[in-house]
């Protein structure tokens, strides 16, 4: 197990998950939070999340669970219990999610209250981190098949398996596309940290590393079709939101955020992401913050 040390939050690297803490005030218990997407009516946001104890000595990969947060009424639901990395499709209708079977990460999708599952990718020892396309047809995911962590895409119609990626010894994460999708951006981890944003066509060619810079660079999604927003860092200064265009220009801190991971909302105006310092997921609309308390609505489901 890897350990990466910032300010105001502990970040840890367990079986391919990327661990951002804040203390629950019961029994040492924490809540922590890998993912998050917005649902089309961007009323509601679906999220990974498990607690575990401050020293994560009970860390199990089965502890993730997908929930849904309403935030017209502030209700929480229990999605899919032992999985992690959810994205919903283009019609809000379905879920892709990776679920933990054992040793193994497998792909299903469900409705988008979670029934009905069905196991639509099994490939390597794990298979995690999809994405639907814009039009529905495909999902993109990540799996260790070759031996490292590349990018593969699912085509649902003919159930061919596409791999994009050829990463030459390094592993690239969490693919995203573009609102257009035309493009596919994702991190590349070298082991060196300073994992860098790329970007490459949707039918994987043209590659080619944005940030280009010696800091530790991870999470992109997508603001617009032509500005990607991302998490950066180093080992001694804390992680911020950042945005650059596709051409790898223009990168500048995004509202003085502090977190790895955020999201917008499809019409552009709400951003979600997960607040490194209280390690909740906090809705930012145009200036006008609201925390959501994720740890004591787990503990009062």
């Amino acid at each position: 197990m890897g350990r990466r040390i910032f300010v105001f939050v502990i970040i840890l690297f367990v079986k391919g998950d990327w661990l951002f803490g804040s203390p629950n005030t019961s029994d040492s218990i924490q809540t922590i939070i890998q993912d998050l997407t917005w649902a089309v009516d961007d009323q509601s946001i679906y999220f990974s999340a498990m607690q575990v104890r401050q020293d994560y000595s009970d860390y199990k990969p089965e502890l993730w669970t997908v929930y849904r947060y309403d935030l017209s009424n502030g209700l929480l639901r229990t999605i899919f219990h032992s999985a992690i990395y959810v994205s919903l499709s283009p019609n809000g209708n379905k879920l892709a999610l990776s679920v933990n079977e054992g040793n193994r990460r497998v792909l299903y999708t469900t409705h988008a209250d979670g029934s009905s599952s069905e196991l639509i990718i099994e490939l390597g020892t794990k298979s995690f981190a999809p994405c639907w396309s814009p039009d529905g047809s495909k999902i993109l995911f990540n799996s260790d098949a070759s031996g490292q962590v590349e990018i593969y895409e699912l085509e649902l119609a003919s159930k061919v398996i596409n791999r994009l990626t050829h990463s030459a010894g390094a592993n690239a994460y969490n693919p995203v596309v573009s609102p257009g999708g035309k493009y596919i951006s994702y991190y590349l981890e070298t082991g060196d940290g300073r994992d860098q944003i790329h970007m490459m066509n949707a039918n994987g060619s043209q590659d080619r590393n944005l940030t280009r810079d010696t800091f530790n660079n991870i999470f992109p999604g997508w603001l617009d079709k032509n500005t990607i927003i991302y998490g950066q860092g180093t080992s001694n200064q804390p992680t911020k939101l950042y945005r650059m265009r596709t051409s790898g220009r223009g990168k500048k801190q995004f509202r003085n955020i502090n977190s790895f991971y955020g999201r917008i909302s499809s019409n552009g105006k709400k951003l979600a992401y997960i607040d490194n310092e209280s390690g909740s997921i906090v809705i930012d609309t145009r200036g006008k913050v609201e925390i959501i308390p994720i740890s004591k609505l787990i503990d009062n489901l």
